[in-house]
């Protein structure tokens, strides 16, 4: 069980952490290519595990990988920092949400 102190301390970390992200996230808007590539690298889990699921859905591989990070950066344009929605919770939801649409476009090609 936390202490009040170490729950201040968790706040102010959380608090930090946001604003050092919505800095990120801005450089990244405003066209710094190093640190799109930060974040890309940060998210690469999520990335491998959209990919993986939609792998078992027929999908290739790398098709979904690549699918994955084109929503990514669209997402990273397209985000607004606007409590209580956080960007990693925006971004799990605009790049699965965004291969579910490539895979069901890709469904119907067949």
């Amino acid at each position: 069980m936390m202490t009040g102190a170490e729950d201040r301390r968790k706040s102010n970390n959380d608090v930090v952490e946001k604003e050092v992200t919505d800095k990120l996230i801005q450089k990244a808007k405003d066209g710094d290519k190093e640190v799109m590539l930060r974040l890309i690298k940060q998210f690469e889990p999520l990335f491998k595990g959209q990919a993986g699921y939609f792998r078992q859905m027929g999908l290739e591989y790398e098709d979904a990988y690549q699918q994955a990070i084109l929503c990514f950066i669209t997402g990273v344009y397209q985000y607004q920092p606007l409590p209580p929605v956080t960007f990693a919770g925006y971004m799990k939801k605009r790049v699965k949400w965004g291969l579910w649409v490539y895979w069901r476009k890709m469904l119907g090609q067949n």
